[in-house]
This record gives C-alpha cells, structure tokens and sequence, in this order.
C-alpha cells in the first residue's frame, strides 16, 4: 500500500481524500447518538478486568481486600461495562498473592469462604460478568498436605503411598533449582521458582492419567467448574509446567484442556504464555485446544507494532500491523490482549499516561478495539501508576483509590511511595462524578465493544493510511466477520486535530465517536478528527 503524504496549508479549506491539522476548520454535525443497541454475545471474546482480591475492596474494615468487597463493586464494573473478572488466586495461602496453595478446596479466610464466593458468582452472573480464577497447578505452597505427605513417603521410602508421586523428587544433592526434602540430606525436590513452591511432578499425570495426582487435578477442575460455576480459569506459569520443554507442556495442556472442557465445553481458558511479543511458542501451544495465551507485546515500545509504539509514533497503521499479528499468533484460538498486570506494568508508563491523562485515554481506546479478549489490571481505569521507586511484585499491586470505606492496605514489602504522583488523577469516586475523567472514558470504550461485536471478532485489514506534514499517520482498520464489516479511522495524535475524507469508502457513514478531547463530527463526507479520535463507519 502506497502511503499518502498530505500537507496542509492555511488557505486551503478541504482537502479532497485528505487530513489537516492546525488551523483547519473543526466542525460538523454529530456523530452517532447515545442510543446505538447492543449486540453483545455470550462467547469469550469479552472485557475482562484484572483483580488481586487482597488489594481491591475491603468490606469489613480489615484494611485486607475480600469476596465480599468484590461483590459489592461489581454494580461499579458492570456500569464500565466489564463482562468477566480474572481474580487472582483465593484458595488458602501463606502469602498475600497466594499463588503458593495449601488446599485448592477452599477460600483463604482473609478473603472469605465459600458461601461468599457462591453469592459473588451468583451477583456476577446476574450482571451479566464472567468470572475465571488463577489457577497455579506448576507448584503448590510447601506447607500444603501433599507436599508433606510425599515427602515423608520418600524419606520413609514408601513407594506405595497415595501421595509418593505428586512431586519431582530425586536422589541428588540440593542446587539451583532443587531443595532438600525435609528430613533427608539423601533427596531433593524441584521447585523453580524457590523453595517454598514445590513443582508438582506432572509427568506422573501424563503417564498415569488415571493416577492419583492426576485424579486430584481433575477434582479441582470439578469442584469449580462444575460445583460452584466458574467460567474458566487463568493458568499460571504454563511454560514451567515441563522446564525446557515445549512438547511436554503441549501434551499437558492439551490433557488439562480436555478435561475442563469435559465439564464445561464454554468455559475459558488462558494460559500466561510466553513472555515474548508473537512468540512461535505461543502458536505452538494453542494447539491444545487452550483457547488464549496471553499477547506481552503491547507493554513495550520496542516491539514495532505494538500500542505504545503506535504512540509515540503517532502513527495508528502501526496498529492495523499489530492487529494483524495478534490473530495469527493466536492461530485457532482467541486473541488475549493487555498492556499491564500484576507481574509486570500499568497502563500508564507505557503509554505516556503517568502525567498525560488524554494519552492514558487513549492507551484504553487502542487496548478496546483490539481483537479477541482483553484485559484491563484493576486501577488502570483510573490511571494509577506504579510508584517511580517501586519494581518489586507488591509495588505492581497496590491499592485503589476509592474515595469510599472500601479502601485497603498495600500488600506486605511495597515501598514507601509519592501518593500524589501514583494516584494522579484522583479517586475514583471524584472521576465518576467527571465526564472527562479516565474512568467515564474507559465505560465508553468497553461500550463500543458491546455496541460493536465486529471490534472484537473481526479480522483485521490497513484500508487506508493518510500521513500528514508532522508525520502523524492517521489509519482507517477494517473489522469483518462472516455477517458484517466496519470501518475504525483513527487519529493517533493526543494534541492535534485533523480532517478526513471518508467519501471513497462508498456505502459507509459515521455511527460512533470516541476522542480524549471534545467530540468529533463529520459533515459533506469529510470527518473532523478531535485528538485520539476514534470514528467508527458503518453501511448505511
């Protein structure tokens, strides 16, 4: 495709297929009304928002996140127009993440128990929302009776017991990644992430897939699917379930996905994944039958097409690209989009947005329209920040700004912080009383989701890129499915507007706008772009 280079110049009105910026003329008629319909689907190409339950909502004036608190702010997620939650991990725990479970059978009692988690599933459901658990099945916590268990089975060297298999246990000395087994200096156990999350011997449940350990996987995979209703589940760490070895983490997967989906053909699976952008291994792995694995791409601007790049390029066919990729490392499955969560950035840092609330904005309208599902980390829709001193896991997981009692502590070991400059935009009681906030902007993205079911299930295509004399490229995206096409333009810039002829796109009108400053509007074919617009044409 030949892109075309447009410059604008002070006595020239309209220019025909073209942008300006500047001091071009901005008016027109409105775009779309308030009242599009939606056409929301029941599959799993949905709006998820990320939450760690210890950080999020206190309801009982513990200063420690819970069920409870959760349930009472899903009226707040589904006004944002949230369909599905990701909780991290709840089972019983000795850390506050609890990705380290001492009893997959329960509810930690600093979060609740399990009548509660019932009442939320059930509220959630009512609104419509999703709800899919982190489920950590790599390791378990070493205080958990399994672990106890087959390690005095081994320092007993009583190769009948129940629980002899469950982990990877050797004769060999303690290094690296292997720790003593309690009792013994003759054994050691694997644990790659550290001593206190014991590797959970998985090859045993490939080989016997009617052994014990694999029997007791399949009743978690029962007792919350089945019993207690959850949608699917998140699944921790997938690329460590055999270490350096992609074949056997494929087989495992797709052993995992053949029983959930036994129990529950709809639920949702997403595995962690690789690291990296659009990674081989990624594709590799969809063949599971997993129907996600999580796109790290768009947390760096040293990835080509990723958000941030399209950003600070001001250039939206950037996008298109990404777009375009992200379907084909998905191969046959759904795409899993995101741009923080709890192990790594918020949205803010990537996108501009720490100081810059329009460029926050706009890094949750580009993270909206992209394909598949996506996943928005709680506290990005207000546009918190990690603190400028703090890396470390609990600085990633502070707590949200309420401006209510529901407000928590920040986990154990977070830093000491610049609260003013981590929560710059204020609570988000005061932002849901402002139509300009971060908050009322994110409602409407995730609005355009349900309005538009093209935006998420489409295939992607660049129709047309326009790049003006300040090497802002304005784009126009194509979202198609078997039934139905629209047309996405895009202006990349967060300070200047511009115009665009859409007359060439024949058969093709306005019917939705969402810009991080004013309204755009259109008028006699031409489209008057505010900053970070987003128009969306249709068939008329």
């Amino acid at each position: 495709m030949k892109r075309e280079r447009i410059f604008c110049f002070p006595f020239l009105l309209v220019l025909s297929l073209s942008a300006c910026g500047g001091s071009a003329p901005t008016s027109g008629d409105p775009i779309g009304s308030d009242d599009l319909p939606l056409r929301e689907k029941d599959d799993n190409y949905q709006a998820f928002y990320e939450l760690v339950p210890y950080s999020f909502a206190d309801s009982n004036g513990d200063r420690i996140g819970d069920l409870k608190g959760v349930e009472d702010k899903l009226g707040y997620l589904a006004d944002l127009n949230y369909t599905g939650i990701w909780m991290t991990p709840i089972f019983p725990s000795p850390t506050y993440h609890k990705y380290d479970a001492t009893d997959y059978f329960n509810i930690d009692p600093q979060f609740g128990n399990l009548e509660d988690f019932d009442s939320l599933v059930t509220k959630a459901h009512e609104k419509g929302i999703k709800v899919i658990l982190d489920l950590a099945v790599n390791h378990t916590s070493n205080s958990h009776e399994w672990f106890k268990k087959c390690c005095q089975a081994w320092v007993d060297e009583d190769t009948s017991n129940y629980y002899y298999s469950f982990y990877n246990i050797q004769e060999r000395s303690a290094g690296g990644a292997w720790h003593s087994v309690p009792g013994s200096s003759k054994y050691a156990y694997e644990g790659q992430f550290w001593s206190g999350m014991p590797d959970l011997n998985l090859q045993d449940v490939l080989d016997n897939p009617d052994g014990n350990l694999a029997n007791e996987l399949k009743r978690i995979f029962q007792f919350w699917l089945g019993d207690h209703n959850v949608d699917g589940f998140r699944l921790d760490a997938v690329t460590s379930y055999f270490t350096s070895s992609k074949d056997k983490n494929l087989e495992f997967m797709t052993w995992l996905n053949n029983e959930c989906k036994a129990i529950n053909d709809d639920c949702y699976l997403v595995g962690e994944g690789s690291w990296s952008g659009n990674s081989s291994e990624n594709r590799t792995y969809q063949d599971s039958g997993v129907d996600s694995f999580f796109n790290f791409m768009n947390q760096s601007a040293a990835e080509l097409y990723s958000i941030p790049s399209a950003i600070l390029a001001r250039d939206a066919s950037k996008l298109a690209k990404g777009m375009s990729q992200q379907w084909k490392t998905a191969s046959n499955g759904i795409p899993a989009n995101f741009i923080g969560n709890h192990d790594t950035v918020r949205l803010v840092g990537p996108t501009g947005g720490r100081s810059n609330a329009l460029a926050a904005k706009f890094g949750h309208t580009l993270l909206g329209i992209l394909p598949g599902a996506i996943f928005n980390y709680y506290g990005d829709e207000t546009g918190q920040s990690v603190p400028i001193n703090g890396n470390e896991d609990p600085d990633k997981r502070l707590h949200v700004e309420w401006g209510d009692s529901y407000v928590t502590n920040d986990p154990p070991g977070s830093c000491t912080y610049d609260k003013e400059a981590t929560y710059p935009y204020g609570t988000v009681k005061a932002q849901l009383a402002d139509p300009d906030s971060i908050v009322s902007h994110v409602k409407k993205v995730n609005l355009l989701r349900k309005q538009f079911p093209e935006i998420a299930r489409g295939t992607t295509a660049l129709i047309d890129e326009k790049e003006m004399e300040d090497d802002t490229v304005i784009a126009v995206i194509s979202k198609k499915t078997e039934t139905s096409e629209i047309y996405l333009v895009i202006n990349p810039s967060t300070t200047k507007s511009y115009q665009y002829n859409f007359a060439h796109l024949e058969g093709y009108k306005p019917v939705a706008e969402l810009s991080v400053s004013g309204k755009s509007t259109a008028k006699s074919g031409t489209l008057f772009l505010e900053p970070g617009a987003l128009v969306v044409l249709a068939k008329s």
